[in-house]
C-alpha cells in the first residue's frame, strides 16, 4: 500500500513539474512569400522566369483594349500589367491606372494620376503600388481605393518593388527610398548625385535578395546596399563610357552573382557578396535580362537575343529577329524565350537554340514588360493598347 502511494505522489509531482516549466517556444512560422513583388521581373530578383508548361500553342489573340483619348507625348507605353485573380492592373503614360477584366477586357474601375505613369505596379499584402512622373507614389487597394500617398520632387518613372512591409524605389534624381508599404512612412532614403553627360529615359532599375537591395545608378555604378538602413555594401563600375553611362539591363540576381549591363554594351557579373567582377562581355545597346538554368539571355536594341553562358559570361548562341528593336525585357518561359519587337510582333524563341519557334502580331510594338503567366500574355503595346494572347494545350 505503501509502496503505491509513493508511487502515486511522484508521477504527481512529476506532472506538475512539467506543467510549471517553461514550454520550448515554437519557431515562428513565415509568412508565404508574396507572389508580385515586380521591379522589372516577375520576382523582386529580376530573372524574367517562370514555369508556365510551356509545351503549348499560342492562340489567337483573344481580346484587345484600346485606352480612351489620344496618345498623350512621344515617350508611347513603358509601363508592364500584372494580373492578379482574374484582373489587370496598368497604368498608362496619359496617368491613368487601369483594373481590367481579363477574360472581357472590360475596364472595371481607374484612377487618375497628375503625371504619367511609366513603371509595372508592385503588389504586396493586398496593395498595389503605383508612381507617376510628377514624383507621386501611391498605395491602392484592388477596389481602386487610394490608401496613402507619399510625394517626392522628381520623377519615379521605374518599377518598385513591395516585399515583407516595405516599398523600394528609386527616383529620376538617383534617390532610393524605403517606405513603410502599409503608410507610404520613409524608413530610410539614399542619394547618389547624378552621373554627368546624357542620361536613358527610365534608366533607373533595383533588385532585391534577402537583405541586400541591388541598384543601377546613371553614374555606370551598381551599388548593393542594406535593405534595412540604407548603407552602402559595396560598389561596381559597369560602364567606362564618358557620354552615356547608365546601367540599362539590370541588376539580376542569380545563385552566386548579380548581373548588370549599360547602354555602351557591357555585360558583367558581379560576386552578390563582394562585388568583385567575375567576368564582362561585349556587345551592343542591351535593355534586358532574363536568367534562368544556368543560362542570362539579353535582348538589345539592335533586335538581337543573345544566351551566355552565366557562369563565364561566353556566348552560347545569338539570333536577330530582325523586325525592329526589341521593346522591354526577355521573358524566359519553360523552354521559350519571349520578346516584344518595336513593329509589333511577339517572338518566341527555342531557349536552348534560339531558334524562332512562333510569332504573334499585336498590331503595335511593345516597349513594356510582359505579362506571362499560365494562361498566357498581356501586353501593353506602345500605342497604348493591352492585348490578351492566350496559350492552349497542343
Amino acid at each position: 500500500m505503501l509502496r503505491s502511494l509513493l508511487i502515486f505522489l511522484a508521477a504527481v509531482l512529476l506532472m506538475a513539474g512539467c506543467a510549471s516549466s517553461p514550454q520550448t517556444p515554437k519557431a515562428m512560422e513565415q509568412p508565404p512569400a508574396p507572389q508580385y513583388t515586380l521591379s522589372e521581373g516577375f520576382n523582386a530578383q529580376n530573372t524574367n522566369a517562370l514555369d508556365v508548361g510551356q509545351k503549348r500553342e499560342w492562340s489567337a489573340m483573344k481580346r484587345r483594349f484600346i485606352r480612351l483619348g489620344d496618345h498623350p507625348g512621344t515617350f508611347g507605353e513603358y509601363a508592364g500589367p500584372i494580373a492578379i485573380d482574374g484582373k489587370v492592373y496598368v497604368g498608362n503614360a496619359d496617368g491613368r491606372f487601369l483594373c481590367l477584366d481579363r477574360e472581357s477586357g472590360k475596364v472595371l474601375w481607374e484612377v487618375a494620376f497628375k503625371g504619367g505613369i511609366y513603371g509595372t505596379p508592385a503588389y504586396d499584402g493586398g496593395l498595389l503600388y503605383i508612381a507617376d512622373d510628377h514624383g507621386e507614389v501611391a498605395a491602392i487597394d484592388l477596389t481602386g481605393k487610394k490608401v496613402w500617398s507619399f510625394k517626392h520632387i522628381s520623377p519615379v518613372i521605374s518599377s518598385m518593388i513591395a516585399e515583407v512591409g516595405v516599398l523600394y524605389l528609386v527616383s529620376a534624381d538617383q534617390q532610393l527610398f524605403a517606405l513603410e508599404a502599409a503608410s507610404g512612412t520613409p524608413i530610410w532614403q539614399f542619394a547618389r548625385k547624378p552621373g554627368k553627360g546624357n542620361h536613358i529615359w527610365r534608366s533607373q532599375k533595383i533588385a532585391l535578395e534577402g537583405e541586400t537591395l541591388y541598384a543601377g545608378f546613371n553614374d555606370g555604378y551598381l551599388l548593393a546596399l542594406d535593405a534595412r538602413a540604407g548603407a552602402v555594401k559595396w560598389r561596381a563600375r559597369v560602364s567606362d563610357e564618358e557620354l552615356i553611362l547608365d546601367i540599362t539591363a539590370g541588376p539580376t540576381i542569380g545563385e552566386e552573382s548579380v548581373f548588370a549591363a549599360s547602354e555602351n554594351g557591357v555585360v558583367a557579373a558581379y560576386s552578390k557578396a563582394t562585388g568583385v567582377e567575375l567576368w564582362r562581355a561585349p556587345g551592343g545597346a542591351v535593355n534586358g535580362f532574363a536568367l534562368g538554368e544556368g543560362k542570362l539571355y539579353l535582348s538589345r536594341l539592335s533586335g538581337e537575343v543573345s544566351c551566355l553562358d552565366a557562369a563565364t559570361g561566353s556566348l552560347l548562341w545569338s539570333t536577330s529577329v530582325l523586325e525592329g528593336a526589341i521593346g522591354g525585357n526577355p521573358v524566359l518561359a519553360g523552354e521559350e524565350v519571349i520578346v516584344a519587337m518595336s513593329q509589333g510582333s511577339v517572338w518566341g524563341l527555342d531557349a536552348s537554340t534560339g531558334k524562332v519557334r512562333r510569332s504573334s502580331h499585336i498590331g503595335s510594338g511593345a516597349q513594356a514588360p510582359l505579362w506571362v503567366d499560365e494562361r498566357g500574355m498581356v501586353i501593353h503595346s506602345q500605342a497604348g493598347a493591352i492585348n490578351f494572347v492566350d496559350f492552349r494545350a497542343p
